[in-house]
């Protein structure tokens, strides 16, 4: 037990990096200086690289995770060319309260939404992946102001397709959750009422206004592929719909297939640009 204990509480799985390695990888992958701002007040701790007078991607991680999950893109020169992001530390993840769950999708898209609400941008693309999907599309729901395009990456926002293992509840008893590293325990925490959750958004769909990009692997063995026919049935008619599906691959797209997550970005940023015009919802294949 001892030794369990002591292993949960390696480093390496909290899912996080030091605030100044972060910012030493970027500058020397893009010459620009990064800079990591620590939880305050309503705000969580975030990274934040690139010119302010441009659009603002705001990077939200899935469960576990940080805002590390998102160095691939806040490394990325071409797109810094056009963006600045913005990449959060969720509540319960990395230096944002880590360590204490919060289950409410409300609660952690409000929270994501008074920590960039102040910040300069012309406008923000907001860009989930996994978990981190339905917290944006609620950032969206909640205050459309704020978000002019969501992609929604490996996203889970199906209520009738998202599990229910029976082993979330043992997982959850105290010895057992004591044992448990702390994010793999939050994210134990916060999984259990996603099914609740995400009924509950399920009935706001209609008040999202922006462009939305779905981005799914055909093989992704975490979340169904097919919660892109849920984002069809429940978007507004109006509203741009762009899907990129690639086929074989998995959950881990966002790591992995950076070729594609650039390119949907830009796709996206096309759509916000346009203003609603829409692209053909037929599937394609990377």
């Amino acid at each position: 037990m001892a030794a369990c204990v002591g292993i949960s509480r390696m480093e390496f799985l909290k899912f996080r990096d030091q605030p100044e390695r972060m910012e030493s990888r970027i500058l020397a992958a893009t010459r620009m200086n990064a800079t990591f701002h620590p939880m305050s007040g309503n705000q969580l701790a975030y990274v934040s690289v690139g010119n302010p007078s441009k659009p603002m991607l705001v990077l939200v991680h899935g469960s576990p995770g940080s805002c590390t999950a998102f160095m691939p893109f806040l490394q990325d020169t071409a797109l810094l060319r056009r963006f600045q992001m913005v990449a959060v530390d969720r509540l319960g993840f990395g230096y944002s309260q880590f360590g204490t769950a919060e289950g409410s999708l409300k609660i952690q898209a409000d929270a994501i939404l008074a920590t960039v609400r102040n910040l300069p941008a012309p406008y923000k693309l907001w860009v989930g992946h996994s978990l981190g999907a339905p917290v944006i599309v609620e950032a969206a729901i909640e205050d459309p102001d704020q978000v002019q395009g969501l992609m929604l990456v490996g996203g889970s926002v199906d209520p009738d397709l998202e599990p229910r293992e029976w082993w979330h509840g043992p997982l959850n008893w105290p010895v057992v959750r004591w044992m448990l590293p702390p994010a793999f325990r939050v994210s134990n925490q916060e999984i259990m009422p996603l099914y609740d959750e995400l009924v509950k958004q399920s009935k706001n769909w209609s008040a999202i206004q922006c462009p939305v990009a779905f981005v799914h692997g055909t093989d992704d063995f975490l979340v169904d592929i097919n919660n892109l026919y849920f984002v069809k049935d429940h978007m507004p008619p109006q509203v741009p719909l762009y899907i990129d599906t690639l086929s074989g691959a998995d959950h881990f797209i966002l790591w992995t297939r950076m070729d594609v997550m650039q390119h949907d970005v830009l796709e996206l940023n096309r759509l916000v640009e346009t203003h609603g015009e829409h692209t053909s919802d037929e599937l394609t294949d990377h």
